[in-house]
């Protein structure tokens, strides 16, 4: 493989700008969507893992590559056409390697890169905060306006710079006049090149909860509140499959709004006592309601499957939590605290995901079991808003049929907006004497190929949930050879 296919099959980021020339700028998020090779499906992540150095050729502002072969005329301005990138691998625990790579050196005054050496190199790269992003509230944003403690909300995401405030190319004021603040609109009319945004995801912290759709500015009072865990009682138990129930709960305080972020989830916790220890067990739920603002009245609704004790011989006593819920009666209470997720949907085909924002067309959705939750969350959001042209397609897959959730609902949805919304069903056993016109089998490529968008252009992105051994064994490498490539443009919740 020659170099130039080598850059074609990664795939970079809009590059810095030096001069006229910009150089794709590499990290381990592997490549925004909106950089200009989109096809590089096939490279695998792992086969850099022993990899010391890339390289790459550089490409100017309309995005064409230099000469292959260096050159010169009148014109030139001596710009190298091709660097060397290099690969360092960090261990993360119960995460995995990471791979950052560094390039020669950093754009503009920015210090760094591995052309300059240790004693002159005047501070360590930061790393990224990855999954220590959380729900932040305006007012604990407003508290953060020092210094040494610059945070700034863009985007509906909150970024703290207090790290960067002498490398910024403007000095530190320009970024202390808003910290403490939500500065979008400064931001975007100040920095409309794509470069300017190169390395932000690196001072994430967490994401601004009152800016979703579902989150409205106001006077309004929310049940949940970030960080803290607040009582709820049950409200109403309802059977939806043999063995998945519908939970509503309420707030203890009348008036209160639950304030969940569509794409977020909350979580659940009660307390145990195990050999005479109490110990707080929570685990995390996507709500099916409410979605819409207007539905928001202070409940919420779960969709649980109960992993009864008994049924898996690899999981004897069943689930802990689910079987907790079961127990319950009216009127008894759970804690519950949120929001959560690294996934907000703004409306539009507007998403914000791990910090980066991204415009899209068309969704792609592989489900399974109660992995539908967070796709009805989306999907009820978009359909709900008459402005809203966003497309989506669901691949929903179950054991029997009997075991398909919220399936009235979500044909009537699809029946009411037959150019906006699709759903496929599988089962993985025959429904021998039902009428069944969907599928019988497992989640394969042949199913993702017909049933969903296929293949992607640049609008298109997809998410994933459901049991860990569809998603990595089937949805996962099926996706990846129609064309999407995980964390770029296919997701999981």
């Amino acid at each position: 493989m020659t170099t130039q296919q080598l850059v074609a099959r990664l795939g970079f980021r809009r590059g810095v700008a030096h001069h006229d020339l910009r150089w794709p700028v590499l990290n381990d998020h592997w490549f925004e969507r909106s950089g200009p090779c989109k096809n590089f499906a096939g490279t695998k992540r792992w086969k850099f893992l022993n990899t010391k150095e890339i390289c790459l050729r550089a490409v100017d502002s309309s995005n064409n590559h230099q000469p292959e072969h260096p050159n010169w005329n009148v014109t030139g301005m001596l710009n190298n056409c091709w660097y060397r990138v290099q690969v360092e691998v960090l261990s993360r625990p119960n995460h995995g390697p990471r791979m950052t790579f560094h390039h020669p050196v950093r754009p503009g005054e920015l210090g760094g890169g591995w052309m300059v050496t240790k004693d002159k190199e005047p501070k360590p790269e930061r790393t990224a905060v990855g999954d220590a992003w959380r729900p932040i509230c305006e007012e604990e944003l407003a508290k953060h306006t020092g210094p040494k403690d610059a945070w700034v909300a863009i985007d509906g995401m909150v970024y703290d710079l207090s790290d960067y405030l002498e490398d910024h190319p403007g000095g530190p004021a320009p970024i202390l006049a808003y910290a403490g603040k939500d500065s979008t609109e400064a931001f975007n009319s100040v920095h409309v090149d794509p470069d300017a945004r190169e390395g932000r995801s690196m001072f994430c912290i967490g994401m601004l909860v009152s800016q979703n759709l579902n989150r409205p500015r106001g006077d309004h009072e929310f049940l949940l509140k970030p960080g803290h865990w607040e009582e709820v009682e049950l409200a109403k138990k309802e059977i939806e499959t043999l063995n998945t129930r519908r939970f509503t709960f309420r707030p203890l305080k009348q008036g209160l709004k639950v304030g969940l972020p569509v794409g977020n989830h909350l979580l659940i916790g009660a307390n145990f006592t195990d050999d005479n220890t109490t110990h707080l067990v929570s685990r995390p739920y996507s709500p099916v309601r409410p979605v819409r603002t207007d539905e928001d009245d202070g409940t919420f609704d779960l969709v649980v499957k109960i992993y009864f004790a008994g049924e898996s011989p690899a999981f004897p006593q069943g689930g802990k939590m689910s079987q907790h819920l079961e127990s319950l009666k009216v009127g008894d209470k759970v804690l519950v605290k949120g929001p959560d997720g690294h996934v907000l949907y703004k409306g539009c085909g507007r998403f914000t995901i791990g910090g980066v924002t991204i415009a899209t067309k068309r969704v792609a959705l592989i489900a399974g079991g109660t992995g539908l939750t967070p796709m009805v969350q989306l999907i009820r959001s978009a359909l709900s808003d008459k402005s809203d042209e966003t497309k989506l397609s669901l691949l929903y897959s179950n054991r029997t049929v009997d075991d398909i959730l919220m399936r009235n609902e979500l044909d009537q949805m699809a029946a009411e907006n037959p150019d906006r919304f699709t759903v496929w069903y599988t089962v993985s056993t025959d429904p021998e004497g039902k009428e069944w016109k969907f599928s019988v089998g497992h989640v394969d490529e042949e199913l993702m190929h017909e049933h969903l968008f296929s293949p992607p252009d640049a609008s298109t992105i997809a998410f994933l949930c459901g049991p860990p051994a569809m998603i990595d064994l089937a949805a996962i490498p099926g996706m990846e050879k129609l064309g999407y490539v995980l964390d770029v443009n296919m997701f999981e919740f």
